[in-house]
């Protein structure tokens, strides 16, 4: 039974999902968002041998890995280079909107895929510990992420504030500098965030524990993959390939960047 539960790969889906329902601050991440997304790439992989929208879950998730990794790399730019252009504050609350709606986007199909692909296999199992709860799982989750998108962008609109209002000086009213309330609205916001993707987080793991347990599910799933074992050996061994010319394309690109003495 280990051995089955193990090709199930419920634990790097319980590792992504934990990685994810920490809040973000513009495009700053505590724990960043791609590892998460290459967790669940990792969980996905048996599952999408057995499992047309599991196959699909995937590929969202490498989109979504792919984008979150860009947003880290900007982050990391902001950090070394703090007096560029990246890091003024309108192009701030550029990156929050443009990569909030972006994984949005793209989070809500990833995890309609990733309930349909387990649900599906529980279905045709008769396993109810797969299907029982897996629309409100859905429902929460979308409900979590745009929670977290509009916490992660709202602080961010204090920036639209003008210079030109803030150095005009009127005689009826004091002109306040909404700049200044940003760390407060980021406490708050962020706990909003926080809160929503923790209760997220727990039921999304008690569903992945209670499917794991299932020996009808494991057994199912390992059934499933001895019946495709020919395929998944010829996918490992084309896999095997595409990266050894990757390496292989990578070392001549080194050595021809080498000086050489002749």
């Amino acid at each position: 039974v280990r051995g089955q539960v193990f090709f199930m790969g419920i634990g790097y889906l319980i590792a992504g999902v934990i990685f994810l329902c920490n809040p973000v601050v513009n495009i700053d991440d505590l724990l960043p968002d791609f590892i998460g997304y290459l967790l669940l790439i990792r969980g996905l992989k048996q599952w999408s041998y057995i499992s047309e929208p599991a196959r699909e879950a995937k590929l969202y998730a490498s989109r979504l890995m792919w984008v979150t990794l860009i947003k880290f790399l900007i982050s990391a730019a902001i950090g070394i280079w703090n007096s560029s252009v990246l890091a003024q504050p309108t192009m701030r609350l550029t990156y929050a909107l443009v990569f909030s709606v972006w994984e949005l986007i793209l989070f809500i199909p990833m995890l309609n895929r990733l309930m349909e692909s387990i649900s599906m296999v529980g279905l045709m199992n008769d396993s109810r510990s797969a299907i029982f709860g897996v629309d409100q799982l859905r429902l929460t989750g979308i409900v979590f992420y745009s929670v977290r998108v509009a916490c992660c962008m709202l602080p961010e609109f204090v920036y639209l504030q003008s210079s030109e209002q803030l150095s005009t000086v009127y005689v009826d009213r004091i002109v306040l500098n909404y700049s200044t309330y940003r760390p407060y609205l980021v406490i708050f916001f962020g706990t909003i965030a926080l809160v929503v993707g923790l209760i997220w987080c727990f039921f999304m793991c008690r569903y992945f524990i209670r499917v794991k347990k299932d020996p009808v599910m494991s057994g199912a799933v390992y059934k499933r993959l001895e019946e495709n074992r020919r395929w998944i050996q010829k996918d490992l061994l084309r896999l095997i390939w595409k990266r050894s010319f990757i390496l292989f394309f990578a070392a001549c690109l080194f050595l021809c960047g080498m000086e050489w003495d002749y």
